[in-house]
């Protein structure tokens, strides 16, 4: 009878520790782990390393279309809401009195920011037109900030 309370409460733990990890960060497209099983946690693990090393290994060396973007870019529509792109591939995206850091880097025309505490990245499409910096939102709607 005990090994068998045991092994349900394992199997909980194991269903909600599968849940927690599979629910993502705020603000990522998809990319969430979906194992089951005593593997999930690794696998969520794994995914938050790999997902960290890609996009924080962009600080070695930008590439030119990552270039396009350092700077601090407000939103059109909300003031408030401002990216900052650090030539070194850190910066954060302030939301009023709020700040959230992020790793960022650009390759072919995708732009991929991972915020600090997130374990899958925000990847959009992107285009800098001028001042303007062009991405879309997760209803695919172009959301435009202007260079400060």
């Amino acid at each position: 009878m005990k090994k068998r309370l045991i092994a349900l409460m394992a199997a909980a733990v194991i269903v909600v520790a599968s849940f927690a990890t599979g629910c993502g960060g705020s603000g990522s497209n998809g990319g969430s782990s979906k194992a089951a099983g005593s593997s999930a946690a690794g696998s969520a693990a794994a995914s938050s390393a790999a997902a960290s090393s890609s996009v924080a290994s962009s600080a070695a060396g930008l590439s030119e279309e990552a270039k396009a973007v350092v700077g601090s870019w407000a939103s059109e529509s909300l003031k408030d809401y401002i990216y900052t792109f650090n030539e070194d591939g850190t910066g954060d995206y302030a939301m009023g009195t709020s700040k959230k850091e992020l790793t960022f880097k650009v390759a072919d025309g995708k732009l991929e920011i991972l915020f600090k505490g997130d374990t899958a990245p925000f990847k959009t499409p992107v285009k800098v037109e001028g001042n303007k910096l062009i991405i879309k939102d997760s209803f695919d709607k172009d959301v435009v900030y202007i260079k400060k």
